[in-house]
Order: C-alpha cells, then sequence, then structure tokens
C-alpha cells in the first residue's frame, strides 16, 4: 500500500483544557485540524452513540471488534490500551480509532502537534489528566504502519521537548522536522498559538523554511528547537558545560534550602529553584554530558519540578489521594489525622519525622503503609508516588 498523505492536515494530540484554544489557532490558518482531546469520561471512546470503556477488558475487546483490526493490530493495540494510566486511554483509543480509519481510508495527516505538560522525560501530562508516554505512541505506530509513515512534520507544544526529540524518528521513519523546546514553552495564552500558526506556515510542504529564528522575538522563542533532515539541529548557542556544571554544584546549596523547607516557591515559574532546575535541564541536554552524570541529574531534575509544584499541587493532591490511608496509619497508632494539604514542606517533614519516632521499628501494617507513602512521597517525592502529572 502506497502511502497518501492528506497535505497540510494536522493531527492534534491536546492533554491540556486548553489545548482546544491552540487547534483553533491552527484551524484560522485554513488547515484540517482533527482533535484528539481529553473525554467527558475518563478512560471512554465514543463511537456514534456508542461508549466503549477502556478501563475494562470488555470495552477494549468490544471497541478492536468495532475498529476491525487485524489479529497483529488488536495485539498490540488491545495492550497498549490494557497498560495505559488512568484517564490517558481515552486519548490513546482516540488515537487508535483516527490512525486506523485513517489507514482504511487511505489518506493521512502528514503533520503532527502534542501539547502537554513535559519535564524532560519520555512522559507527557495534561492538568488534572492522564499520563501518555513515548513508548504508548510508539506502540500505536507500530500498529498502523501507513499513519505512522505519514508523518512528517513534529510540533511538540510542550516544555524541556527538546531533550529527547531525537528518539521520535524511532516511531515516524518518514520525519523532516520537529519543533521543540530547550526550556519552557509558552502557554495557550501566553505565545503557543504564535508559534503554531509559525510552525504551521513554515511546514507547508517539505519544511525547507522551518528555521528556529523564525521565532526570533517572539515570547519563550529563544527556547525554540527545530532539527531538520536538511540542516540537523538548530537550537540557541550552547553555553559550556563547565560554566553550567560550576552553576549547578554552586546552586545546590538553593536546592536543599527547598527540600528542607526553609525556602518556598512562591512563583512556580519564577524563582531561584527554577533557575536552578533550568541548570540542571541544561545539563540534561547538553551533548558533552556523560552518561555517568546522566542518572544523579534526573533524580535531581523530577525532586526538583515536584518541589516547585509543592504547595501549589503536590501536598494537596498527595492529602486527596492517600487520604484513605494517612487515616489508617495515623489511627493504628492512635494519633490525631493530620491534613498534610495545609502544611508548608518544613511543617510536613517534621510532622514526618515525629510520625516515624511513634511508628518505631515494628509498626502495624497500616502504620507502615502510611509510613512508607509519607517517606517515599511527601519527604522524598518520588515518581512512584508523586506521579507526573501533579506537578
Amino acid at each position: 500500500m502506497t502511502v497518501s498523505r492528506r497535505q497540510g492536515a494536522i493531527l492534534f494530540v491536546g492533554l491540556n483544557p486548553e489545548a482546544p484554544r491552540e487547534a483553533q489557532e491552527l484551524r484560522r490558518s485554513g488547515s484540517p485540524v482533527v482533535f484528539i482531546g481529553n473525554a467527558r469520561s475518563a478512560d471512554h471512546v465514543q463511537i456514534g452513540h456508542e461508549s466503549f470503556n477502556l478501563a475494562t477488558a470488555k470495552g477494549r475487546t468490544d471497541l478492536l471488534a468495532k475498529l476491525k483490526l487485524s489479529e497483529s493490530q488488536r495485539r498490540v493495540v488491545g495492550a497498549t490500551l490494557a497498560s495505559g494510566g488512568n484517564n490517558s486511554r481515552d486519548e490513546l483509543g482516540q488515537l487508535a480509532l483516527m490512525w486506523a480509519r485513517a489507514e482504511r481510508g487511505h489518506v493521512l495527516p502528514n503533520r503532527m502537534v502534542i501539547s502537554a505538560h513535559h519535564a524532560g522525560t519520555r512522559e507527557f501530562w495534561g492538568h488534572h489528566n492522564g499520563i501518555i508516554s513515548f513508548n504508548e505512541i510508539k506502540s500505536l505506530a507500530s500498529a498502523f504502519p501507513h499513519a505512522a509513515a505519514a508523518i512528517q512534520h513534529l510540533h511538540f507544544s510542550a516544555c524541556y521537548s527538546a531533550l529527547n526529540m531525537m528518539i521520535w524518528p524511532s516511531a515516524f521513519p518518514s520525519l523532516m522536522t520537529m519543533w521543540a523546546y530547550s526550556g519552557s514553552a509558552p502557554g495557550s495564552a501566553s505565545g503557543a498559538g504564535v508559534h503554531l500558526r509559525i510552525w504551521e506556515r513554515a511546514t507547508r510542504g517539505d519544511g525547507i523554511r522551518l528555521h528556529r529564528t523564525r521565532a526570533k522575538n517572539t515570547r519563550k522563542g529563544a527556547n525554540v528547537t527545530v532539527w531538520s533532515r536538511a540542516y540537523g539541529v538548530e537550537e540557541e548557542v550552547v553555553e559550556p558545560i563547565e560554566a553550567i556544571r560550576a552553576r549547578e554544584v554552586a546552586n545546590q546549596r538553593i536546592f536543599q534550602e527547598f527540600f528542607d523547607g526553609d525556602q518556598l516557591v512562591t512563583d512556580t515559574d519564577f524563582g531561584p529553584l527554577r533557575d536552578y532546575y533550568n541548570d540542571v535541564q541544561a545539563l540534561l541536554q547538553h551533548m558533552d554530558l556523560t552518561e555517568a552524570e546522566r542518572p544523579a541529574l534526573e533524580k535531581k531534575r523530577d525532586t526538583a519540578i515536584r518541589l516547585i509544584f509543592y504547595h501549589k499541587e503536590v501536598r494537596g493532591r498527595f492529602q486527596q489521594t492517600y487520604r484513605d490511608d494517612i487515616t489508617a496509619g495515623f489511627a493504628a497508632l492512635k494519633l490525631d489525622v493530620p491534613n498534610f494539604a495545609v502544611f508548608d514542606r518544613k511543617q510536613g517533614l517534621a510532622a514526618i519525622r515525629e510520625y516515624q519516632a511513634k511508628a518505631g521499628n515494628n509498626p502495624p501494617a497500616a502504620a507502615r503503609r502510611c509510613l512508607q507513602l509519607l517517606t517515599d512521597g511527601l519527604r522524598d517525592l518520588k515518581a512512584q508516588v508523586i506521579p507526573a502529572n501533579w506537578i
């Protein structure tokens, strides 16, 4: 089968509530846009009057039957949907549905946008929405190779997305250009539309006109990184790694002060902790970074971004999500149950130390479960307890 690209058509995967506004900006350019976003019911896909609950095995089986897939496609798509996280299967299901229909019709969008939160990992997420990974998108692409081969231009409306941009040609082998961000990306209300329009005009055709200088003098334009088959990677002049290393080492004290609660974040976009986080991201993206340095920096990155959003999001979501475990754990030790959502970082750490002392070496099972959540989650901010879509 010969791939028939629908030149100019855009597949837009938007995980944030503001994503429809960005898609509308692209429609104003005259380009057809297929939008995939958060469903009204989490993990549900609607086809006509039928609703499929992809959080259940029956819902997934019924959808796969409806899509009329081959046996190999059913295996791959079914496994991807089954392993998907809560509140992400609706977007994954919509993507599978769109690609299945497009392949049968032999006409496929040749451009794709992913608009979401991102922190330099392989995960994308939306505010109060689920998490979608590169591996999940690549898995679906492998089930629909003609749809994947049709994609020639890819735009990430996502912060720190330049770090892993070069993994994407393995999912979309015909890629000619990519637009990403070495730092933070503009939000929907603060410049994302401007950048999307620039990208849309430059990728009408072979994308030969796409250069990062087109974003010059726009908000967050300095953070734009562009890759093309014609010119390779175009990014801002890279600072010598020795200078970034020295700054990161000098500012580890600042990181520790925020970790200990001696300083509090007052603005999640600016301030000393955000500056430190940006330096860590810059090191992770630097071509001269050694692989031996990477694991420690990735840990700092993941902790720092959770500290940045500790008061705004993390403490409240932790209390809400683990309320029953917290209640049971404190009750097992006959202690008053605190509300960690109202504790600042320093107060929360003090409460955890006090609870740990009360628990001793052999606490009841409920207290042990609570202690692990408090230490791994609220204290150490591990991703297993504090997922990316809380930040």
